[in-house]
């Protein structure tokens, strides 16, 4: 996992340097890290898969914060990688209507996000209640 994230962090400034210059957006890069977290997303569910010990995978926190992960990275993957392009071929108002769609994808990730982190509170919550108290006799 190191390895990888060396290889991303000189890929990055390889393609700074003579691919795209800093004054345009940087979509290789980001198309790079859009496939690598949708990777690490997808081992994410195939561990859960292998072990098999989450009965519910629902109602386990980390699955709703992997899932608008995977889902937002892999919404806006190709997106991402042709952004300078359509940037300066398609008209203004149909520009516009590619940042609803990023923003869309952002709120369903902040959806999916709280979700997944009201789920780990209620879990702690619930779990506090079910502690006895000591008995200090």
């Amino acid at each position: 996992m190191l390895g990888l994230f060396v290889g991303y962090v000189i890929f990055s400034g390889f393609d700074t340097i003579y691919y795209e210059p800093l004054t345009a957006y940087p979509s290789n890069i980001g198309f790079v890290y859009s496939l690598m977290v949708i990777l690490y997303s997808f081992l994410f569910f195939f561990e859960i898969y292998e072990k098999g010990e989450v009965l519910y995978i629902e109602r386990h926190p980390h699955f709703w914060i992997n899932s608008s992960l995977l889902i937002y990275y892999s919404g806006t993957l190709i997106l991402g990688l042709f952004i300078n392009y359509l940037m300066y071929k398609i008209p203004r108002d149909m520009f516009l209507n590619l940042d609803t769609f990023f923003s869309a994808m952002t709120i369903v990730f902040n959806v999916l996000v709280c979700i997944g982190l009201s789920i780990e509170a209620y879990q702690r919550r619930k779990s506090k209640l079910e502690k006895p108290e000591p008995t200090w006799n």
